[in-house]
């Protein structure tokens, strides 16, 4: 399901990251003791756990950073945000739409009538008259 929802650049991202962990599994289980018996050695052993702890974090980096792509995508549509156009006349106030969806909206008032109007939004700002 995860991967459904993933961009390609995201899928790429979590495909290489998998892979290099998945190599330095196998390397280090099956073809380095074919190699060298005692791997990791008395020696080795810091390095190869220092490794196995840093790709192992390296992997849950990349599901973090690579795997949240629908939360950015709602965010950014929120962002952007609606543009209503209110225009006023003499006992009569037109919207260019009613619904609006949640996230940001902004009302851009004309006056096209022939005295001084404003809109008060209740909870909200308050235009100055526009003459």
């Amino acid at each position: 399901m995860l991967l459904a929802a993933l961009s390609t650049g995201h899928k790429i991202g979590l495909a290489v990251v998998a892979a290099v962990f998945i190599a330095f599994a196998l390397t280090s289980s099956f073809l380095a003791p074919r190699r060298r018996p005692d791997f990791p050695g008395k020696n080795g052993l810091s390095v190869f756990v220092i490794a196995s702890i840093f790709l192992f974090a390296s992997m849950l980096s990349a599901v973090i950073v690579f795997g949240s792509e629908s939360e950015a995508k709602g965010a950014g549509a929120a962002a952007q945000g609606v543009a209503v156009q209110v225009k006023e006349v003499e006992y009569k106030i037109t919207l260019s739409t009613h619904k609006v969806k949640h996230g940001t909206v902004t009302f851009s008032v004309q006056n096209a009538g022939k005295i001084a109007h404003n809109l008060t939004i209740q909870g909200g700002k308050h235009t100055a008259n526009i003459a």
